[in-house]
């Protein structure tokens, strides 16, 4: 049933989705409890649908009740509690709550560089997300020096032509591009 709501997601029917997702969830609540990962997950799964569908507040309830269970079951540094502490933060961005958004990133990329290593993997994503971030908010020399870290480690470690690199990079011409218009409006 999971798979099959996978699907329904991945093709946009999102109310299919939603039926399928939260029928598993109650499934999954009744036979292993609230508190089991693969509830978490099927938590996890409704509540992306939800943001999907628009429903970001209706989102970031559950998120919230998610990314708690599992700092209090898996643990502060587990990947699950991790990914699901990404999935609030995107929520919160989706919503124009930057600050909330930051603060979360923050922990995310604090934990995944003491956990993971600077240059792993999902270490630059979460890093590449707060330089977002930061971007939105305006805060322009703080996404350059972070984005400059992560263009710089993803090039070696995934190559210069990687999509991930490339989106990286891209976002980092966009803010000095930024940078120096504000720097010639300051001279107007």
């Amino acid at each position: 049933m999971g798979n099959l709501a996978y699907t329904f997601w991945a093709q946009g029917r999102w109310k299919d989705a939603e039926e399928l997702n939260l029928q598993v969830m109650e499934i999954r609540m009744r036979v292993l409890g609230q508190e089991h990962p693969a509830t978490l997950n099927s938590m996890n799964n409704l509540a992306s649908t939800y943001s999907n569908q628009g429903r970001l507040k209706k989102a970031e309830e559950l998120e919230v009740q998610v990314v708690e269970t599992s700092k209090r079951i898996c643990g502060q540094e587990h990947p699950s509690t991790l990914s699901y502490m990404d999935n609030l933060a995107s929520t919160y961005s989706k919503q124009g709550l930057w600050q909330d958004a930051a603060e979360l990133e923050v922990q995310i990329v604090d934990t995944r560089k003491r956990v993971l290593g600077q240059a792993h993997p999902d270490t630059l994503t979460s890093m590449n997300s707060l330089a977002s971030t930061y971007k939105s908010q305006g805060r322009i020399d703080a996404a350059i020096a972070l984005l400059s870290q992560v263009a710089s480690l993803r090039s070696g470690v995934l190559s210069k032509e990687h999509p991930d690199t490339k989106q990286s990079v891209d976002i980092l011409i966009e803010c000095r591009g930024e940078a120096e218009s504000e720097a010639r409006l300051d001279f107007s």
